[in-house]
């Protein structure tokens, strides 16, 4: 696993819909663009936290609960096959290479015998999610589940969810969500980020911890450079300027992360995505802190601690470099944390950085929207949609249960053994291709994350709980996280784009820091205005 376009996307707030599909016969909004269907907002469903495992390392509603060791005993949550034997078609993205086919597959089969249905997936790599979810919304027939990542999310979503897909309001808002009780263990956070549509739910969150994005460091490297763990601004120019020379960087930015810039915006205090003020919402890139921050880059590029290569390169090549220890921080999340310290063989020691201070502004970590992405489902019969909540609920069985250790680690003896201490231990049938990430059931449905990682040493899964305790502290989230946008649905990664070219020019020094404002304007002009209007329009009807 490595960080890609989808974790930089869902931080900056673009959609890559990037044309609009036809406009649909039954639009609740009668196709009017940029409207917003209204309604009376059902309640969010109830939180009902499951019952299990204590953990090591408690957490916080904004931080995971961590475990430094296996459960001692895993035992079933009791609840029956929940599928009715019939066949489910389910629409599902991938960062993996296709799975062998169900005949084939052991983990297939066994998903099947647990949910006591035939599963049929069309899984969609993520580099042609964009086109592929166009297709699928403007064809005439849908599957019973559809992923939705939130990175890209649906064209036109608040217009096709209400006309196509089956509005699950009655089945999962307030306490009617204790039907499915892993589905009430799924944290408000996460409904939150998702949304709703004229104040109704359209699906099942995949929650993701909200801690914030940050950079991973080479901390035997940083450390004899001066870093301390807590830094100013410009203990953090002096850091970055040891580390570099002799082709080697302290910086590695990528074509997904765009130099970095949401931790250098975050650490000069600019907000979160927007800014909320007065009931109009203000974008990042039109506030001093953000202009701050590109001028601090300018002057980092111009002293070369970036990787000459950051515009260019590939999210996974320069996770190489940092492994080859050729740059010495990259992006980074702490749901990619435990690849990545195993990731360097023990060549180093891997940890998160903590913003640097000083910057004029006041440092305030971005925190993540809490979800992957959703599932909807295509309208179908009272019974028959209960069926399907049924097998979300039971694909989002919790940790130190024997369904989840079947979701995430396969059949005991064929894809895993146990270590000494009880850990899921991969076979070579697991790590040859016959797995989760070949198989992506988890983007239909999964159980809320802790920090838990087999095979990690209990310090250094410590460690990661202590970094994410410390940095959700002082975290801010974007105000319009779970809010629809036409137009951000529509054109958001078109215009976006305009940001991103005008950003790479400005810090690289092809233009001047005064060339940043002219390229904020025409992003206002080409949408982004319009944009803040719809999620002000949004607030004001759901609120």
């Amino acid at each position: 696993m490595h960080l890609s376009r989808r974790s930089f996307l869902r931080a900056a707030g673009a959609t890559a819909a990037v044309t609009a599909v036809p406009s649909l016969a039954a639009c609740s909004d009668g196709g009017k663009p940029g409207a917003v269907p209204t309604g009376a907002a059902v309640p969010w469903p109830a939180y009902v936290p499951a019952k299990g495992p204590a953990p090591d390392l408690p957490g916080t509603p904004q931080s995971q609960a961590g475990y430094t060791a296996y459960p001692s005993s895993v035992a079933s949550t009791g609840q029956p096959a929940p599928g009715d034997g019939s066949t489910v078609r389910a629409w599902v993205i991938s960062y993996g290479a296709p799975p062998k086919p169900a005949a084939s597959n052991q983990f297939w089969q066994a998903i099947n015998k647990a949910l006591n249905i035939n599963l049929e997936l069309t899984i969609v790599p993520n580099a042609d999610y964009p086109a592929k979810v166009q297709t699928l919304v403007a064809g005439n027939e849908l599957p019973d589940l559809i992923c939705v990542f939130s990175g890209y999310g649906l064209p036109r979503d608040t217009q096709f969810l209400p006309a196509q897909c089956a509005d699950l309001s009655e089945y999962l808002s307030g306490d009617a969500v204790k039907t499915y009780p892993n589905l009430a263990n799924i944290p408000t956070y996460a409904w939150q980020g998702m949304g709703r549509i004229g104040g109704h739910l359209y699906g099942v969150p995949i929650e993701r911890s909200p801690s914030p994005s940050t950079l991973f460091i080479n901390d035997n490297a940083l450390t004899a450079a001066g870093y301390t763990g807590a830094w100013s601004r410009d203990q953090f120019t002096t850091v970055a300027k040891a580390l570099s020379g002799n082709r080697k960087y302290a910086l590695g930015g990528s074509t997904d992360t765009q130099l970095l810039y949401n931790f250098h915006a975050a650490a000069h205090g600019a907000p979160n995505t927007w800014r909320l003020d007065g009931g109009k919402f203000v974008s990042t890139f039109e506030t001093p802190e953000f202009k701050a921050a590109v001028g601090y880059m300018r002057d980092l590029w111009q002293a070369g601690v970036y990787h000459p290569d950051s515009v260019t390169i590939s999210t996974a090549n320069i996770q190489t470099q940092f492994f080859a220890q050729s740059v010495a921080a990259i992006f980074g999340n702490i749901g990619s944390a435990a690849p990545m310290i195993t990731g360097v063989n023990g060549a180093f020691d891997v940890n998160l950085a903590q913003l640097y201070t000083g910057a004029g502004g006041t440092p305030a970590a971005w925190g993540g929207g809490g979800l992957f992405g959703y599932t909807a489902m295509k309208k179908a019969a009272p019974d028959r949609i209960k069926m399907l909540l049924r097998v979300l609920d039971f694909l989002a069985s919790p940790f130190g249960t024997k369904e989840y250790e079947l979701f995430h680690y396969g059949v005991e003896g064929a894809h895993f053994t146990r270590s000494s201490t009880g850990a899921p231990t991969p076979t070579p049938l697991w790590t040859g291709g016959e797995n989760a990430v070949t198989l992506p059931v988890k983007y239909l449905s999964d159980a809320p994350g802790v920090l838990y990682f087999p095979g990690l040493p209990a310090e250094k899964l410590t460690r990661l709980f202590d970094w994410q305790r410390t940095a959700v502290k002082n975290v801010t989230f974007d105000p319009t996280r779970g809010m629809k946008s036409a137009t951000q649905a529509s054109q958001g990664l078109t215009i976006y784009k305009l940001i991103t070219d005008g950003l790479i020019g400005v810090v690289t020094g092809r233009t001047p820091l005064s060339a940043w404002d002219e390229t904020v304007k025409n992003w206002k002009r080409s949408g982004g205005d319009t944009i803040a209007g719809e999620y002000a329009q949004y607030a004001a009807a759901n609120n």
